[in-house]
């Protein structure tokens, strides 16, 4: 009877352990069940997800720009795989928003094409990371040639003509070497080389390079080029200024320094030689003040109203300049520092009151045919 117990108890036990086997079995294929659902849940939600990125990255999906050819087809947001060209060639695109025009207010768009997936993914990762940071300009075909002409239009409007026009002469030198490159194309590199021709064969005659530019005028020019290039970089056309560390090398100075011939004074006897030599001249008066420390502008733009003959005194007050040899310019002295009162010496003044006279006599002979350029000029 016991032994009879103890199988029955046997086969229950066995039976309940199959029995929990089943049921661990069952709730194993049920999880399954269940975690596929939910991950096929999870991968629709996803695909909605990316779907709706696409339409709000792509330029093409979103109905801005270029349409989508059925041809073509979303390989990866906003990169599109185009079909092959005539040459059996498969190309990937991508069309990116680069900001507005602020001339027109209208959005601006950035086409680019390569010839692999990975170059395209490379530049379009290039372009987004630099407009988050405001440090991508959409790329222009200004020529160097073009940005100089805007940028001297502007700085007239705070300059005299005078200095405008030494702008431009200084920039001539610019222009023949580089003025064609565009303005996002021009590198320090190509910089470097038009200061070292200039430096050889800057005195252009015609179109062969000719004799070297002295190192103050390669400067002159080189300090011009850098403020346009700032201005490019402050109206966002540039990233960078490629000229910013261009320096004239110390051995080109050196070399100047040693070639050039150093001009001294005059001394007491040359300047008595030169005055006995100019002394019948009629303009011997203006070249007697040219001795006096005058600048030419100073002496030519001197007028009667601005000498006191009577207390030997005169003031400086206003200039004269010739542009390109073609018109006059007069203006103000150069500065308040250049605006002063000179004594006048005795020598200085005789031959001032002479030339007076001289003018009056000349006047009175040729009557209307006297041209003055100025009234109460000298």
């Amino acid at each position: 009877m016991g032994e009879r117990n103890i199988d029955d108890d046997r086969r229950l036990a066995k039976s309940a352990i199959v029995a929990i086997l089943e049921r661990r079995s069952c709730a194993r294929l049920c999880l399954a069940v269940e975690l596929q659902r939910t991950q096929q849940v999870s991968l629709i939600h996803a695909m909605k997800q990316h779907r709706s990125a696409a339409r709000q990255m792509s330029p093409c999906l979103a109905g801005v720009g270029p349409t989508l050819k059925e041809s073509e087809y979303l390989l990866s947001v906003p990169i599109k795989k185009l079909p092959p060209n005539s040459k059996g060639q498969v190309r990937y695109r991508f069309v990116v928003d680069v900001g507005v025009d602020p001339g027109t207010g209208k959005r601006k768009q950035l086409r680019r094409t390569f010839a692999t997936l990975k170059e395209a993914q490379a530049e379009y990762a290039r372009i987004t990371n630099r407009r988050q940071e405001g440090t991508f300009f959409p790329p222009n075909q200004i020529t160097l040639n073009e940005w100089l002409d805007q940028w001297l239009t502007m700085k007239a409007e705070d300059l005299e003509g005078t200095t405008i026009y030494n702008y431009r002469i200084t920039l001539d030198r610019v222009r023949g070497k580089m003025g064609h490159i565009r303005l996002q194309g021009l590198t320090e590199e190509s910089v470097e080389e038009w200061m070292q021709w200039s430096l050889k064969h800057g005195r252009v005659r015609g179109d062969k390079a000719g004799t070297p530019l002295g190192v103050t005028s390669v400067e002159m020019s080189l300090a011009r080029l850098k403020d346009a290039l700032n201005r490019a970089v402050t109206c966002r056309l540039l990233t960078i200024n490629v000229a910013q560390h261009v320096t004239i090398p110390r051995k080109a100075r050196k070399e100047e320094r040693k070639e050039k011939q150093e001009v001294n004074p005059w001394n007491v006897k040359e300047v008595q030689t030169f005055i006995q030599g100019v002394r019948t001249e009629r303009l011997y008066a203006p070249l007697l003040l040219s001795l006096m420390g005058l600048r030419p502008g100073e002496v030519c733009g001197l007028r009667w109203e601005d000498v006191d003959l009577e207390n030997a005194t005169m003031t400086i007050a206003n200039t004269r300049t010739m542009i390109g040899n073609r018109y006059v310019v007069e203006k103000d002295t150069k500065s308040l520092a250049g605006e002063r009162d000179l004594p006048l010496p005795a020598p200085v003044l005789a031959a001032l009151k002479s030339f007076k006279a001289l003018q009056a006599k000349e006047k009175l002979v040729l009557g209307e045919a006297y041209s003055d350029s100025d009234p109460g000029s000298t």
